[in-house]
């Protein structure tokens, strides 16, 4: 099955990228958003080494790249200890209120290893695009507190 990361044409007009990037920032943008690593839900793991080979931006350029996407731009969150990135407004261009869609995210969201990614999402991006029926993400303690009560069963 083929897949398709759409960019919206506003992503030209939007402030942040007009006033604050530059083209190798926007280009790099461009590539968080449609490279082969994303998923549906707005968080995948990649890493760096991966960023730097498939952009051929230099180690050091990159991570002062995710430094000014995470803590200036705030377009980004990105977990050094699990390798995952979230793109922070994925959902609002990205989700939509279809069943197939929600099924899809659900089943991503479960392989999220970073606790605080899981919580992002809980927080921000769940109740904004699923705001009458909320849905809870498990963070990891909860899968293992799970997977103990399973195997004590058996």
């Amino acid at each position: 099955m083929a897949v398709y990361r759409y960019i919206h044409t506003s992503f030209w007009d939007d402030a942040k990228v007009q006033d604050n990037m530059s083209p190798i920032e926007r280009y790099f943008m461009l590539y968080l958003l449609t490279n082969s690593h994303t998923k549906q839900c707005g968080v995948y793991e990649i890493s760096k080494k991966q960023m730097s080979f498939e952009t051929d931006i230099k180690i050091e350029q990159l991570q002062d790249l995710l430094n000014r996407f995470e803590n200036d731009l705030k377009v980004i969150k990105y977990d050094d200890s699990t390798k995952e990135i979230l793109i922070t407004n994925w959902y609002k261009y990205n989700w939509t209120a279809s069943e197939k869609v929600k099924k899809c995210i659900l089943n991503e969201i479960k392989d999220i290893k970073s606790n605080e990614l899981l919580e992002y999402l809980n927080r921000v991006c769940i109740p904004y695009i699923y705001p009458k029926d909320t849905l809870s993400i498990p963070n990891n303690k909860e899968k293992e507190k799970e997977k103990e009560k399973q195997k004590e069963e058996i």
